[in-house]
């Protein structure tokens, strides 16, 4: 996995007219299901260096949540909906918790769109 490659989950943004209400909606429901508070810093959908500090901010977080307490860590799991299966898919080693923060921004992409789909 390269470091410097743009998140896979926003991607799909382009498809999208108001990306950056959609960003702020999974920032929102990250805050919910996880806890971390990404409102503080300016949401921009635009820019793909801020889309890769935010997953590898996250991934952080998951880190040093799983090392505290690894009741919490699966409740988060739980909470945002990653199977077992896609977890099982991750290879452990250095970049273990990056692409589980990449699975559960993508997780939050597809409550989002789904959300945004049947409100209509």
């Amino acid at each position: 996995m390269e470091q410097d490659k743009n998140l896979d989950v926003f991607n799909g943004l382009a498809s999208f007219v108001d990306k950056q209400e959609i960003l702020e909606g999974i920032v929102n429901q990250l805050a919910k299901d996880t806890g971390f508070d990404y409102s503080h810093i300016p949401l921009d959908a635009e820019d793909p260096i801020f889309l890769e500090t935010m997953r590898k901010d996250l991934a952080f977080y998951i880190r040093n949540l799983a090392s505290k307490s690894h009741i919490r860590f699966m409740h988060i799991i739980f909470r945002v909906d990653i199977s077992q299966a896609k977890m099982n898919t991750i290879p452990s080693g250095d970049f273990y918790y990056h692409q589980l923060s990449e699975l559960i921004l993508s997780r939050l992409f597809q409550k989002i769109i789904t959300k945004r789909h049947f409100k209509s």
